[in-house]
């Protein structure tokens, strides 16, 4: 018989403030938990304005701010968490956009680095590159859970 897995897909809108975007996935991770749910999923770059110029203000290394908080979100409320994205910063100093997944204990049970960047450009519309100031992520990552 195939276990049926009950997930949570959060969207929210971030802000400046680190702090105050922590927050307001804290809340949704906890509501999330209370309808049930085994496993929360966070949206892309969930703490910090998705702004490829202010991604290296922002970018923090691994352990840091955001990813204890989704250790401790995970282990509090007793589910996966898959921290949507964030921008992390290697001990080289290379910045990635990388997502980071939690089991029920807080245990890091993955992190996968986003390989294929999002650059645009239409003249006199839209110019957006990340391979401006991140790097790519090089391997396929799979995360097993239970």
């Amino acid at each position: 018989m195939d276990k049926i897995l009950s997930l949570s897909i959060c969207q929210m809108k971030t802000g400046k403030d680190k702090d105050e975007n922590l927050k307001k996935a804290g809340k949704m991770i906890a509501a999330a938990a209370l309808e049930g749910a085994e496993m929360v999923i966070l949206p892309e770059v969930f703490n910090s304005p998705y702004q490829a110029e202010l991604f290296p203000r922002y970018a923090e290394s691994f352990p840091g701010p955001s990813t204890d908080f989704l250790a401790a979100a995970a282990h509090k409320h007793g589910l996966c968490v898959v921290g949507g994205t964030i921008i992390e910063r290697d001990t080289q100093g290379k910045i990635y956009n990388s997502s980071f997944v939690f089991d029920e204990r807080g245990e890091l049970i993955g992190r996968h680095r986003k390989a294929h960047l999002f650059d645009i450009n239409i003249p006199g519309r839209i110019s957006f590159h990340e391979s401006d100031t991140l790097a790519a992520g090089e391997n396929i990552t799979i995360v097993r859970y239970r």
